[in-house]
């Protein structure tokens, strides 16, 4: 009887594929077969057709809209320095920015 040789053993000397062999993790084979239905990952990316995704996407553009007109009430009803505006905006930001990362543990000073 004539013994077929895969192109893997012609291409590698024998030990080389029992290193790679030893090197493989083995996993435990069972009898049991995993069906995953299409609707029971709760994980599953669904990009804005999300509900929550799409309540935070209305949440920064209601916030965004309410930032811009406080912006020009501020700079045209009641006379603001656009410098002083600005430093303080980005202040803010910075230590908000800080103080989120400490909280998560990622970045404190």
């Amino acid at each position: 009887m004539m013994k077929l040789k895969s192109k893997t053993e012609s291409l590698l000397p024998t030990h080389v594929v029992d290193m790679v062999l030893e090197k493989a993790k083995l996993i435990p084979a069972t009898n049991a077969i995993i069906v995953k239905n299409k609707g029971d990952d709760d994980n599953e990316k669904k990009g804005l057709t999300d509900p929550r995704a799409m309540f935070f996407l209305v949440i920064w553009y209601f916030f965004s809209f309410c930032t811009l007109f406080l912006n020009k009430y501020i700079l045209s009803t009641l006379s603001g320095d656009p410098t002083l505006l600005g430093e303080s905006i980005i202040t803010g930001n910075i230590l908000f920015s800080l103080s989120t990362g400490c909280f998560q543990g990622q970045l404190c000073l």
